[in-house]
């Protein structure tokens, strides 16, 4: 295999051992390809969807095929709403819509969505202790060093802040940070989820394109 996914491998297994969980209980990243092409990282605080992502992984080729996670994605989640009795429930969670709005109104950008903990859980809530390791994340910042990052949810920016130093405190605000790997626009939001009422689609798709227009200007400087 290719060095990225044998570490990546080492890591999942590890992370999984540590939290008493099954490897696939985790879930590193979705993206479009190859994670080591993505330049931009979608940073939230945890998965909730529990569809297996190794079945999308190959790791020879070091690529994820997102459409047809994607499918699997949309099928599990209608089982699950019709078993709780939800017959009228959507394919696409409302978190996972505004993602996709984002990724799709910045689509300039080679984009990697991510968490700082990689452990699938119907809600943030569910997390344990345990579960909240950030190994994984870490290894994809080091890695790939992604010079932008849109980060949603007060968990994530607090990572973040504590972990690397980056004094952000304002929301909704392009900040150019230093990271151990050099420079970074972030932009940190509260999390994407309708209920948060300071986020509007309208809001996300400006940010997308503020974020592309950015980032075309430092890589031209």
């Amino acid at each position: 295999m290719n060095t990225f996914s044998d570490n990546l491998e080492n890591l999942i297994e590890a992370s999984a051992f540590k939290a008493g969980r099954n490897a696939t209980d985790i879930r590193p990243f979705v993206c479009d390809g190859s994670p080591l092409q993505c330049n931009t990282f979608l940073i939230g605080t945890n998965p909730a969807s529990t569809v297996s992502w190794h079945q999308f992984w190959d790791a020879e080729a070091v690529t994820f095929d997102k459409w047809s996670w994607f499918e699997s994605y949309k099928s599990e989640r209608m089982v699950k709403k019709i078993a709780q009795g939800k017959n009228n429930a959507r394919e696409v969670s409302p978190t996972r819509k505004r993602i996709d709005l984002f990724v799709t109104e910045a689509a300039s950008l080679r984009i990697l969505e991510t968490n700082v903990f990689s452990i699938s859980t119907p809600s943030e809530k569910d997390l344990r202790l345990t579960d909240r390791r950030p190994e994984i994340f870490e290894f994809l910042l080091q890695t790939i060093k992604p010079g932008v990052m849109f980060v949603h949810g007060g968990v994530a920016i607090s990572f973040l802040k504590n972990r690397y130093g980056i004094d952000y405190a304002v929301h909704g605000e392009i900040k150019k940070v230093r990271m151990p790997y050099g420079e970074a626009l972030l932009l940190g939001i509260p999390h994407l989820s309708p209920r948060n009422s300071s986020v509007t689609n309208e809001k996300i798709t400006n940010w997308a394109r503020l974020l592309c227009k950015q980032s075309a200007s430092s890589e031209q400087s």
